[in-house]
């Protein structure tokens, strides 16, 4: 999760940190299971950052705790040739997935992760009746992961940016998006055509206010994207429609 988030900033908010709110993320689930690690002291880091930077987390899985439904697990984490690894964090996320699904439990699960070192979990899972749903980081993740579980999500900017907390979203905005059975046009001119690697249709228009409006029809349904920065605007609306694969030169 929080590489999508670092992404997503990158991408759209110049690198301002996302504050989530884990409430709206677990929102529709009766328990969820969050698993992460304390920092690892960087090299050259002083006990004062070092302590400030732990303190920062500790409160982030209290604040998560706090959340009916919620559980935090913790592993370690260490620095190992210029890369932080995490320890036991894994495993106990399949410990605890598989003693659900042998106890019956649950049902059905939803597991966020983009790592292909589950393909394994996620097989004996599925075998045994679980019915896993995979919510993953697009284009970072597998398609032998994808494929293995019986659903699977990407997880947008749209998403992060709706789990995100009031205050971030009252100062920050994304482009406004919607969906219609008809092609609405009216009071926008036409720029240009692009064509995709399907069947489906985008075009982008202008309106006098100097907004851009880009329409994807597909399968007979019109997606809107209506932004003033044309360059976010293509970032965006070719990752909610990913599967168009637009050629936007």
């Amino acid at each position: 999760m929080r590489s999508i988030c670092e992404r997503v900033s990158r991408d759209y908010f110049d690198y301002v940190k996302i504050s989530l709110n884990y409430r709206s993320i677990g929102r529709g689930f009766l328990k969820s299971f969050y698993y992460d690690c304390l920092p690892p002291k960087k090299r050259n880091q002083s006990d004062e950052d070092y302590h400030l930077s732990r303190q920062e987390r500790l409160q982030e899985f209290d604040e998560i705790c706090k959340i009916d439904g919620f559980h935090v697990s913790e592993g370690f984490s260490r620095h190992r040739r210029k890369i932080v690894e995490q320890k036991a964090v894994d495993i106990s996320i399949a410990v605890d997935m598989l003693t659900h699904t042998f106890m019956r439990n649950m049902e059905k699960a939803t597991l966020l992760t983009s790592d292909l070192d589950f393909l394994p979990l996620v097989n004996a899972l599925v075998n045994q009746g679980m019915y896993i749903k995979l919510w993953y980081h697009q284009g970072h993740t597998n398609n032998d992961l994808i494929n293995a579980v019986d659903a699977h999500e990407p997880i947008t900017a749209l998403d992060i940016y709706s789990w995100s907390n009031l205050s971030f979203q009252n100062s920050h905005g994304l482009p406004y998006s919607w969906k219609s059975l008809e092609k609405e046009t009216e009071g926008l001119n036409k720029e240009a055509d692009f064509p995709t690697e399907s069947d489906d249709e985008v075009e982008l228009y202008k309106s006098d206010g100097d907004k851009y409006t880009m329409i994807f029809k597909s399968n007979g349904v019109f997606q809107y994207f209506r932004y003033s920065d044309l360059e976010v605007l293509k970032k965006f609306s070719s990752e909610i429609c990913y599967t168009s694969k637009v050629a936007w030169e």
